[in-house]
């Protein structure tokens, strides 16, 4: 039994996530809803809430897209507003009004856009949150302690949402996704005036997940994920990063996967040494063409274009959908017939 009355969940990109130990959905009445074992995001002081449960929407807004990080959540509207709830402790809600943690919708500041700009769709980290907006720049804020805002000038935290001044990006080229994790983003940018889809990260770069050679050093700046020679031509759509492994959907539709190896990579690299893949270097192991990828802790799934699911990784707790142990081979998952 749910709290959503006669509405329904929306079956779009974007509608749906997960963070933490918490998921959120959008339903067709506009508002979200969350459910699991994160109070901060559940507007709940229980520990666990074991259906979809509506986030107080004080502002009435019909929401279209939404993220959830470790212990806060944002979503956007459908006239291009944001807004966020949960824990504040690093200003990774974006408003002033906010104090620690908010269990309804809070506005996030709009002071740096400039007139007619809209937020179009918005990414949570662990402790921070990015957006990108209708004039194709990225807003970042919250904890900067790893450099994951990409904003310089700030040197542990702010609340402020504050432009990423970047040369990659900008009014000449379309932001088409973006995507952040523990202590990194990451943003699929299309180029102009040669449409090329390629990969841009900042922050942390845990186990080469963000395709710089220096596994652990700090990306100041969002910089080119340059796929291996195995890949060298290969440009991509999608991007979904966590705590030491990306993994992205080329145009082909086959998923390439890098960061730290131990079955999460979809694939084995019997010629390469060492605990991490620090590029796109060879797709994971089906021959399969797939829709969209993500990336959890330790395991990764995929939707192929097909309408099926595929997990590969760390099997704890199951999360890959069937039984048996830890494997790079991607499993199908088996939806029980309705």
């Amino acid at each position: 039994m749910t709290n959503l009355g006669s509405a329904t969940f929306v079956a779009e990109p974007g509608a749906i996530d997960g963070g933490g130990s918490t998921m959120c959905a959008i339903a067709s009445d506009g508002n979200v809803y969350c459910w699991g074992g994160n109070g901060e995001l559940l507007g709940s002081p229980q520990a666990v809430v074991d259906e979809p449960t509506p986030i107080a929407n004080p502002t009435g807004q019909r929401l279209v897209q939404v993220s959830v990080g470790q212990h806060h959540a944002c979503a956007v509207s459908d006239s291009g507003d944001a807004y966020c709830w949960g824990d504040h402790t690093y200003g990774q809600l974006g408003s002033f009004g906010a104090t620690e943690d908010v269990a309804e919708l809070q506005a996030v500041a709009t002071q740096s856009l400039d007139p007619g700009e809209v937020f179009v769709e918005v990414a949570c980290g662990d402790r921070h949150t990015c957006a990108s907006t209708s004039q194709n720049r990225v807003f970042c804020w919250g904890d900067n302690s790893n450099d994951q805002l990409a904003v310089p000038d700030v040197a542990s935290t702010t609340s402020v949402p504050r432009v990423i001044d970047s040369p990659v990006w900008g009014r000449t080229a379309t932001l088409t996704q973006l995507d952040a994790s523990m202590k990194a983003s990451c943003a699929v940018v299309d180029a102009t005036p040669v449409s090329t889809h390629t990969i841009y990260c900042w922050g942390r770069n845990t186990s080469g997940k963000l395709g710089a050679l220096d596994p652990g050093h700090v990306l100041t700046e969002p910089l080119e994920v340059e796929p291996a020679a195995n890949a060298a031509n290969v440009e991509f759509r999608r991007v979904s990063t966590n705590f030491n492994h990306t993994c992205a959907v080329a145009d082909d539709g086959q998923i390439y996967c890098w960061g730290r190896k131990e079955h999460k990579l979809g694939t084995v690299f019997p010629s390469i040494s060492g605990s991490d893949i620090p590029h796109p270097d060879r797709p994971i192991d089906g021959g399969r063409q797939y829709l969209d990828v993500a990336v959890g802790t330790n395991h990764s799934c995929g939707v192929s274009v097909a309408n099926e699911v595929f997990c590969w990784g760390h099997n704890e707790n199951y999360r890959l959908g069937v039984s048996g142990p830890d494997t790079p081979t991607p499993q199908q998952v088996v939806f029980p017939s309705r």
